[in-house]
């Protein structure tokens, strides 16, 4: 069909033919159009991918760095069965700073393996984890990617798990870190987490070292007045009522502890014991090579109820002296000066609730302002054992388990505590595979004790030699001259 010009022209008004019409002049838009082409090819810029846009505007996302304890405990949540099953793609470890024990029937390896190790079996723990890329499966009926990022340059190497679902209502990502700290906490029901500080070239922070079973308090052999005290005034501090009472008045809740005395004498063992009995975890820091930056954020990192842990500050090199020491090496790292600790440990960032404790062989050594009133709030001084001691280390070692003793053996009520009432635990009637009546072990443990000069040999060294005679109290006692010998 053919249309003539007064057909396609009919409806216009007068004057506007299109033949009349004039159509826009894009010529002005184009310079523009090629200079924004041509900066986005040398910048490099190329279009989002479709799998970016998904991630970024339909999908909610939360992101756990490897510095922040959260990290572990979804790592080990994550690393359960019905997790691994849905990941082609998994990640094997072993010695894994996860709070798996290979020997427990619950352990992930029997879950894998689906058999239980020998106990002789000298292997290490395995631990699978998502490695690292995409990984997805279906929690509380809700499907889940886990992404897990590792990144490594020539000054940094870190890792990151990302954990991301559909929509933009992101709560049942909170379920799944809330259910994962749930867990990591039942896991160390039973146990006293320690964690160090571990440097990775820049950066630097709180990892989990191990997770030891929970020490009695009744195993630490020292003055039990001593322990008493000790004992009762961290309980009065971890009260609510004591926390309110300082922060009514302004003042910092803090509260720091000195552990002095010679070597092996039970300060670090103390120490471990109270985290079990109190439910604390244990942080230990070397004050050696560290940044004053890198000290403040581990300080301020730090939970508000737990031990700080300084062993031995008299052997690091900054508890004498106020001013940084210059590094001779060829880095231009400097190390860290009395004044910087100061501040950490007392200073303005310092993190309130924790309990600071610091070991040390030589008090004398130590700069008067780090152990003043106010950082130091109690000095517990220990001592090499005595006859009594020496005794109640032999019993220790021989007795099949602690148990209370006869009202006539027990100590005084002031050297009871309620948190400690097995101080001197005293030996059954009777102790399988030796015969030996509990007036006999008695017997030899005095006897045992009475071989020693008091106050000379630490209660490691008396301990190491029982383990070398463990279960023979009878032998211990006749090759006594042994240890003596090693002296000479």
């Amino acid at each position: 069909m053919v249309y003539s010009e007064t057909n396609s022209t009919a409806g216009l008004p007068p004057g506007n033919s299109l033949a009349e019409m004039s159509l826009p002049d894009l010529s002005s838009y184009l310079p523009p159009i090629v200079m924004l082409g041509a900066l986005a090819a040398y910048l490099g810029w190329k279009p989002p991918k479709p799998r970016t846009i998904l991630k970024n505007w339909l999908m909610s996302r939360i992101e756990v760095r490897w510095t922040d304890n959260i990290f572990e405990a979804l790592e080990d949540f994550l690393a359960q069965e019905w997790v691994c099953k849905m990941s082609t793609h998994r990640l094997a470890t072993t010695g894994s700073r996860l709070p798996w024990n290979k020997n427990e029937p619950n352990s992930h390896e029997e879950h894998v393996m689906g058999t239980t190790p020998p106990r002789t079996c000298s292997l290490p723990s395995l631990t699978l984890t998502p490695a690292n890329g995409n990984h997805w499966f279906i929690y509380e009926g809700r499907l889940i990617l886990l992404e897990r990022e590792e990144r490594e340059d020539a000054w940094e190497r870190s890792q990151s798990l990302h954990l991301m679902c559909f929509g933009w209502d992101g709560s049942i990502l909170r379920k799944i870190l809330h259910a994962a700290r749930l867990r990591h906490a039942e896991l160390d029901e039973n146990k006293t987490a320690v964690y160090r500080a571990q440097s990775n070239n820049k950066s630097i922070a709180w990892t989990r070292a191990s997770g030891q079973g929970i020490r009695e308090l009744s195993t630490v052999i020292m003055d039990p007045d001593l322990q008493k005290k000790f004992i009762e005034d961290i309980d009065g501090y971890l009260q609510p009522e004591t926390r309110r009472w300082h922060t009514e008045r302004g003042i910092p809740y803090r509260r720091g502890y000195l552990f002095e005395g010679p070597p092996g004498t039970g300060k670090t063992s103390l120490c471990i014991a109270v985290a079990g009995l109190f439910k604390l975890k244990i942080y230990i820091l070397n004050l050696n090579n560290i940044a004053e930056d890198d000290l403040n954020n581990l300080i301020s990192s730090l939970p508000q109820q737990c031990i700080l842990l300084l062993e031995d500050v008299d052997s690091q090199k900054i508890t004498n002296s106020r001013t940084t020491e210059p590094d001779n090496s060829f880095t231009t790292f400097q190390r860290l000066s009395l004044s910087g600790l100061l501040n950490a440990i007392d200073g303005v960032i310092a993190s309130e609730g924790r309990i600071l404790i610091m070991t040390t062989n030589h008090k004398d050594k130590l700069d008067p302002a780090l152990i003043r009133p106010g950082r130091v709030d109690m000095t517990i001084s220990f001592e090499y054992p005595d006859f009594d001691s020496i005794k109640r280390l032999f019993l220790l070692m021989y007795a099949e388990y602690p148990v209370e003793e006869k009202k006539e053996q027990q100590q005084p009520a002031s050297s009871q505590c309620q948190f400690c009432p097995r101080l001197q635990p005293s030996p059954p009637a009777n102790i399988p595979g030796n015969n030996i009546s509990q007036d006999e072990l008695q017997a030899l443990a005095n006897t045992f004790a009475a071989s020693f000069p008091e106050k000379e040999y630490s209660q490691a060294r008396i301990l190491g030699y029982l383990k070398k005679h463990s279960g023979k109290p009878k032998r211990a006692v006749n090759l006594i001259a042994e240890l003596f010998g090693e002296e000479e």
